[in-house]
């Protein structure tokens, strides 16, 4: 990973200037993989723009990608992007958006159906015009977790077995696991959609952030982010009728565009999605909680943790 340069050692990209923009103060917002920074630039006039970096190797198929070909196709849920980097050979690409404001995370039910309405709008978007779309986001793909899961059955089954499950109950997670492929339905996927990507604005608009990691998924990838996935940062605890109303609203929405799902072998299928992805963070977060050189805090892991047994005792209990 390359050195973090000093917050006043990074100049401007040459291209914000050329905008127009005459910038009077820079906040630095949040600084991610490989130290790519995001900015809150607030010009002469008192208006204020986001500044994102970008990763060299999304750039054909990353965010820029996302606003010019598929985000103009689906409602406003975004913010808009005001301007970009033009050469795509230069060291660190840009994008510049609209400054929505502070955004706040809080979870609840009416966000959730709200985004579930949009995601099926965009889970709709034909595939074939982006042959260029890759099948891998940030994360290992399910194939690859139901791997590292099934190389890990004795720590898992000692996992459950502390959770309180019989050794029963982890026998028929893993004949169902290994028995169940995903593969066969892809949609687009924003493809990163946990909490803090999506949120409310101080005037109570719902918006959806950060289509950096967007690419072909399975539907429950970006169901499971939405509804199950925690994070340090963002703290929220399962909710088993939430999960079940947004699931039922999300495939009522999928039939109106056009896709048919069966109700209840989907939302089978979505939980054992969800026990499997769940298990898997929660060999992630207790690898960070024993690494010294973790970034996240460790009352924020162990906050995290909790969540994420919550989330897999309520979904086992349905086997």
């Amino acid at each position: 990973m390359k050195e973090l340069l000093k917050f006043e050692e990074w100049h401007l990209p040459e291209g914000v200037s050329t905008h127009g923009l005459v910038v009077n103060a820079r906040e630095l917002l949040h600084v991610g993989l490989e130290g790519r920074r995001v900015e809150r630039l607030t010009g002469e006039f008192s208006e204020s723009y986001i500044l994102k970096q970008l990763p060299l190797e999304g750039v054909n198929t990353g965010e820029s990608w996302a606003y010019a070909k598929v985000l103009p196709h689906l409602p406003v849920m975004y913010p808009r992007l005001i301007a970009q980097s033009k050469d795509r050979t230069q060291e660190t690409p840009w994008l510049l958006f609209e400054d929505m404001g502070t955004i706040h995370h809080e979870v609840d039910e009416s966000m959730l159906i709200q985004i579930a309405e949009w995601m099926a709008l965009w889970h709709a978007v034909p595939l074939d015009p982006y042959p260029e779309l890759s099948r891998s986001g940030q994360k290992p793909g399910y194939d690859a977790i139901v791997t590292d899961l099934s190389a890990k059955r004795s720590v898992i089954s000692r996992l459950l077995k502390s959770l309180g499950f019989e050794k029963n109950v982890a026998n028929a997670f893993y004949d169902r696991l290994e028995g169940l492929s995903f593969s066969d339905v892809e949609v687009y996927s924003h493809g990163d959609l946990h909490p803090g990507n999506y949120g409310r604005t101080s005037s109570g608009r719902i918006v959806v952030l950060d289509w950096e990691h967007n690419h072909r998924n399975s539907p429950l990838w970006d169901l499971y982010h939405m509804l199950d996935m925690s994070h340090p940062l963002y703290p929220r605890m399962p909710d088993v009728l939430i999960r079940d109303k947004v699931l039922d609203a999300y495939l009522e929405f999928s039939q109106a565009h056009g896709r048919l799902y069966d109700k209840e072998p989907f939302k089978k299928d979505y939980m054992l999605f969800a026990a499997a992805f769940s298990l898997w963070m929660l060999t992630l977060i207790d690898h960070d909680l024993q690494d010294p050189e973790s970034i996240w805090p460790q009352d924020s892991l162990r906050r995290q943790r909790e969540e994420t047994w919550k989330t897999i005792i309520d979904i086992l209990e349905t086997f």
